[in-house]
């Protein structure tokens, strides 16, 4: 991927809809059923990206990186504690989290990093790039492919589904 924003359109969207569902209130909640494990997301804006990128969210605790066919976020202050390092990881370990088309969201093992702190979309806009999307909201980063895998990623709490 480049670093940088390239072909940026910003769209604002008072009735946009969740991926669960419609409503033309101007902004769209979307709350988890006890059987799912996707994260409640809030959208009031559509941020379209024509080619890969980087983001951090405005804390910039959250970084990520999205392109056509997958997304991959990185978390600098966590309070949780990740999955024990596979063997044959031998890179960086528990910070990092992918989902790629067609793919299950998982753990990165990987010796970069996709931090951006001086690229920042505001809570509330959603990220999209071909098949990927990510809504960043207060309470983090959900990060989805259009088959459904993804994963929600905060200071607090991950989940991959």
């Amino acid at each position: 991927m480049r670093n940088g924003v390239a072909g940026v359109l910003i769209v604002a969207v008072l009735g946009l809809s969740s991926c669960a569902g419609g409503s033309s209130s101007g902004t769209s909640t979307t709350q988890p059923s006890p059987s799912t494990t996707a994260a409640p997301t809030t959208t009031t804006s559509l941020v379209v990206i024509t080619s890969p990128t980087w983001f951090s969210t405005p804390s910039t605790n959250i970084s990520c990186a999205v392109s056509a066919d997958s997304a991959r976020c990185d978390i600098v202050e966590r309070t949780w504690t990740p999955p024990a390092k596979p063997a044959d990881c031998p890179l960086d370990w528990g910070s990092s989290l992918v989902v790629g088309a067609g793919q299950v969201a998982r753990f990165a093992c990987n010796s970069d990093t996709v931090y951006r702190p001086e690229v920042q979309v505001p809570f509330g806009r959603r990220v999209v790039d071909g098949s990927m999307s990510c809504d960043v909201v207060t309470e983090g980063v959900t990060c989805r492919a259009d088959d459904g895998h993804g994963f929600f990623l905060s200071r607090e709490s991950y989940r991959l589904f």
